[in-house]
């Protein structure tokens, strides 16, 4: 109590002078964690309930369950079944909702606060280009109102007292059980009973062994000298036996003292185990896991906990599962999207235990002509195939006889192996090269994401293009030239900004993995470098659609053809790559291992390291002559020159001062310290 009165007294000094209106002074009442009394005596807030032995296992649980499972991006195929999506905007966010959390830790965080306060909240931050970036948000500090049918939110960052205002489609809100729709109810403060109950147990257990021992009534037939004698000695007896060591302590008494009454009550004669275990009972059905998950073995056989297993999937997790996918998609799906993709989590590692039996049906269905191939595919969501909507008879159950699907061709795999001797022949080490090739991997994973930010950019300019190119060509190409060249300046700083979250991973990942290489713990912070990066790959996209297309504008106008067909020619060929790649598959490739180069380089070379060229896969004559090479640090690999080594077809004209790979388009050679 006295702590409160203290931060109240703290508040009411700090506020002395400020202009509060009511509603003001309410927020701040509603933010205080002071707890509400119960009647075992004991204040109960999320914040002590929390820390309960079994509420916390049980939340860790739940959130560590929730958040283990895959979350997918899928898009309904007209023939039924699913195909999985990986270059939609909200497939990249499930992947890394932020650039400082994986998906795992963050959603673990929200299962976590769903469990605690009922609700998870997190700010949504779009990038104009259609990228998404949530950052969670204080569930206890956050405000939930509806007016007229609208619901909107109301946020206090910590040590402010104005709240932020919020509309629905600026907070990603997840949360359990609601009485109203709108908000969720706290499980810890909607049963503080039992919460209470629970603490008050805790502490009485915890007093037990703090008190003295052993519990005794003496007698001093003389009485004592002074109040201070009796004093002293009530002090020496409580410091000699307080605690669980008073318990294994012989008590030797003055001369002249009396044991009158010894008072002990045994835990097992006050249940003070069979409450505990009847505490834990309760706890665990307020958040509905199963007594085996909290290791209360005492009723389980093998054959039970296999069917609690899957009724703690069917009916404690699927819930809360279907609610979060059905949050994500409001919130990032729009309406005419949501009937075509759809976000789902993979329960199927939690039923391991029965999927022997679920195949055995589908197969007893399918033999038995009762379903088709197809329609058994439907029930595991995977995509329809050709022929498998013929029903099988058991005089018949060999091969699909119409099935004219053509098995597809197996990817052709990378020479590595040839490489990496080569290289070894050029002087590196094995765990040089193999550190490099787990660099490459690392770029090539990113390469993809960052593929589809680029292809979205590309959607962007093209529409923009599209939209105003008849009215502004009906002048002069020129015309057009100035118009591209002042849009695709304004649009940099939006580029740059969607493309900085999967450049920031990257460069994270790579510099983490350098400084290995070198025996370094930590990376330096790659932040500022990320930032200016991005500036100039931005500056870079605009400056090159600005400069193509109006080549191609000046072009056709000079050989009298049709200037909107021929752009939009290029346009297309942007988008689907013609006979190779896409604009954004070439631009993604290339400015993953470029940023990933000079992170190493920048890594290596603070830490005084040369450099060395590595090359993979099926290098060409002009990779090949660069592989081995060394530098020093700061040294150049080549300068601006016509660079023709042995069994080139031509020259390659190097534009710049080439302090690291790529060499050129498609190139995927690293970079490792010499």
């Amino acid at each position: 109590m006295m702590k409160i009165l203290n931060r109240i007294k703290a508040a009411s000094a700090a506020l002395r002078g400020v202009d509060l209106s009511v509603a003001q002074l309410d927020q701040i009442i509603d933010l205080g964690d002071f707890g509400k009394p119960t009647p075992s005596g004991v204040s109960v807030s999320e914040s002590n309930g929390a820390r309960c032995a079994t509420a916390y296992a049980c939340i860790n649980i739940l959130s560590r369950d929730k958040s283990a499972l895959p979350l997918k991006l899928y898009e309904r195929k007209a023939g039924g079944g699913r195909a999985e999506v990986t270059q939609h905007p909200v497939a990249q966010w499930i992947k890394r909702p932020n650039p400082l959390m994986t998906s795992t830790i963050y959603r673990r965080r929200g299962w976590a606060s769903v469990h605690t306060y009922g609700n998870d909240y997190s700010e949504i931050v779009r990038d104009g280009l259609g990228g998404l970036t949530t950052w969670p948000l204080n569930a206890e500090r956050m405000r939930v109102r509806v007016t007229d049918g609208v619901k909107t939110f109301e946020y206090t960052p910590t040590g402010e007292i104005q709240p932020r205002k919020l509309t629905s489609d600026q907070v990603l809100h997840n949360f359990g059980l609601s009485f109203d729709g709108f908000s969720g109810v706290s499980p810890i403060r909607w049963n503080m009973d039992a919460f209470g109950s629970t603490i008050a147990l805790n502490e009485y257990g915890a007093s037990y062994f703090t008190s003295p021992q052993p519990k005794t009534i003496l007698t001093h037939p003389t009485g004592f000298d002074t109040e201070d004698d009796k004093t002293e000695f009530v002090n020496s007896w409580n410091k000699q036996f307080m605690g669980k060591r008073g318990l294994a302590t012989v008590a030797v008494l003055p001369r002249g003292m009396d044991v009158a009454q010894t008072l002990k009550i045994p835990n097992n004669e006050a249940q003070f185990m069979e409450t505990q275990r009847w505490n834990k009972e309760v706890l665990a059905q307020v958040f509905l896991v199963p007594l085996h998950r909290l290791n209360g073995l005492d009723r389980a056989t093998f054959s039970n906990i296999e069917h609690q297993a899957l009724e703690y999937l069917q009916y404690t997790l699927m819930p809360d599962l279907v609610s979060m996918e059905q949050a994500i998609e409001a919130a990032f799906l729009t309406p005419d999207e949501r009937t075509q993709y759809y976000v789902k989590h993979n329960v199927d590692a939690l039923l391991r235990g029965d999927f022997k039996t679920r195949m055995e049906g589908l197969s007893i269905a399918v033999h038995g002509g009762m379903n088709t191939v197809n329609e058994a595919r439907a029930r595991l969501d995977l995509e329809s195939v050709p022929g498998g909507d013929e029903s099988l008879v058991p005089l018949n159950l060999g091969p699909l006889s119409t099935m004219t699907g053509e098995p597809k061709a197996e990817p052709e795999e990378e020479e590595d192996e040839d490489q990496v001797q080569e290289n070894m022949a050029a002087g590196l080490t094995p765990a040089e090269v193999r550190g490099s090739i787990g660099r490459r991997d690392t770029t090539q994973r990113y390469a993809g994401p960052i593929e589809s930010v680029y292809a979205r950019i590309l959607q962007q300019d093209a529409k923009a293009i599209r939209a105003v190119s008849p009215q502004v060509l009906s002048r002069t190409a020129e015309s057009f030239a100035e118009w591209l060249g002042k849009y695709t300046q304004a649009q940099n700083e939006k580029v740059a900004a969607a493309l900085k979250p999967q450049f920031l991973a990257l460069a994270v990942d790579i510099a983490s993995q350098s400084a290995l290489e070198i025996g370094l713990d930590t990376a330096g912070d790659v932040a500022q470098s990320v930032d200016d990066y991005a500036t100039i790959a931005a500056r870079n996209w605009g400056r090159s659609t600005t400069n193509q297309l109006s080549i191609v504008a000046l072009k056709a106008e000079q050989a009298g053809e049709n200037v909107a067909e021929a752009i939009e020619d290029r346009l297309v060929n942007w988008e689907d790559g013609g006979a190779g790649r896409s604009r954004s598959e070439r631009w993604g490739q290339r400015e993953a291992f470029l940023l990933s180069n000079i992170t190493s380089r920048e890594t290596f070379s603070a830490n005084g390291y040369g450099l060395v060229w590595v090359t993979f896969g099926r290098s060409c004559p002009f990779c090949s002559a660069m592989r081995g090479k060394r530098v020093t640090k700061g040294q150049q690999f080549l300068g601006k020159t016509d660079f023709n080594p042995s069994g080139a077809k031509g020259p390659l004209k190097i534009k710049r001062n080439l302090m690291n790979p790529p060499l050129h388009k498609g190139c995927n050679c690293m970079l490792v310290p010499g």
